[in-house]
């Protein structure tokens, strides 16, 4: 008497069923898209299989497997000869005469840490972006309160580290932090931005700002740094450690290291790593002043060390009494911008 259906799935992802608000419907192009607002939802599919150009993701919620063209992948600029299996991609779905197959398709930043700089805020809800990341992801209000953070006690620019999870409609912040050291917040004058290689760098002036770490724990070729203000370790990776002219197996747990910080995925990871002298007693030699404030060149020390005014004030010590040339006795500490002397 008409048609029947037969090898009946749930179309789509789970969690947004047929049915009702927020179901699932076809457009023209034969997308799918959620509640009738138009635009394919996305999902994250996991690649499970190659064959010649195509690949083949499973998708939770999705019986079969989803047709990774190769036309559609190309179009994506991506090359599956590039791609291993079990790397996510996500992408909107699209009905075929043999199943699903996927459009719109983007490597996938689900479990990845990353930075976001905060871009909007709607009621209790923030908004990042990210850098290779085309839509803005979500700062929940949930997440927010389970990292202790207030958008109320944030601005407009400033910088969060988080993990990325897909959502409904699109990418959401979990697992969030503040990001960069505490003494420097994010935001204002002094934030901290992200340079073209990942390095953190103080105020817009350009340049690593240096922090101090602390070793606290090796595993083979690797040590792992504490920071005071950054909540996870920072990881000396071998080859940075090798660049540096250091051996791991040389250091002593307990000891200091200056370096600048940059983001991988698994959290912050230290370059143009050199040895601290944060604490030590040094001979400086005069070297320049600029109106109330000095600068000494110390042997081993790369950049000049500061002698702010308030220092030299305590020590009874004026600059206009003083030559180039001559020698200090100082402890160093480290500034926002370098090493100063103290005592």
């Amino acid at each position: 008497k008409g048609y029947r259906a037969i090898n009946i799935q749930r179309a789509a992802n789970g969690p947004w069923s047929p049915g009702g608000k927020g179901a699932w419907s076809q457009g023209g192009k034969g997308a799918w898209s959620q509640g009738g607002k138009g635009g394919g939802n996305r999902v994250v599919g996991t690649l499970k299989k190659t064959h010649g150009d195509n690949g083949f993701c499973s998708v939770e919620g999705v019986t079969n497997d989803v047709l990774l063209g190769g036309k559609n992948l190309a179009e994506a600029g991506l090359n599956l000869q590039m791609m291993q299996i079990g790397d996510s991609l996500t992408f909107e779905m699209a009905m075929g005469p043999k199943g699903y197959y996927a459009i719109n398709i983007q490597e996938s930043h689900v479990g990845k840490r990353v930075i976001g700089t905060l871009k909007k805020t709607h009621g209790d809800n923030g908004f990042c972006s990210v850098e290779g990341v085309a839509n803005d992801v979500l700062l929940g209000d949930r997440s927010l309160a389970e990292a202790g953070l207030s958008l109320q006690m944030m601005q407009l620019g400033d910088n969060l580290t988080f993990e990325m999870t897909m959502g409904p409609k699109g990418y959401r912040a979990i697992n969030i932090q503040r990001a960069a050291n505490g003494p420097w917040s994010p935001g204002g004058k002094g934030a901290w931005s992200q340079g073209g290689k990942g390095a953190w760098s103080q105020g817009g002036k350009g340049g690593g700002n240096r922090v101090v770490g602390t070793l606290k724990k090796t595993h083979g070729d690797n040590g792992f740094c504490s920071v005071e203000g950054v909540t996870n370790d920072v990881l000396l990776g071998g080859k940075n450690l090798a660049e540096a002219g250091l051996n791991l197996q040389m250091m002593q747990i307990g000891d200091s290291l200056t370096f600048e910080m940059a983001m991988g995925p698994k959290g912050y990871y230290a370059i143009n790593i050199q040895e601290s002298h944060v604490g030590k007693r040094v001979i400086g030699t005069l070297k320049k002043t600029h109106g109330d404030n000095g600068f000494c060149s110390v042997e081993g020390v790369a950049n000049d060390v500061l002698l702010g005014d308030r220092s030299l004030a305590e020590a009874g010590l004026s600059l206009q009494m003083m030559q180039l040339g001559d020698n200090l006795t100082f402890e160093m500490t480290m500034g926002p911008k370098g090493y100063r002397a103290i005592n």
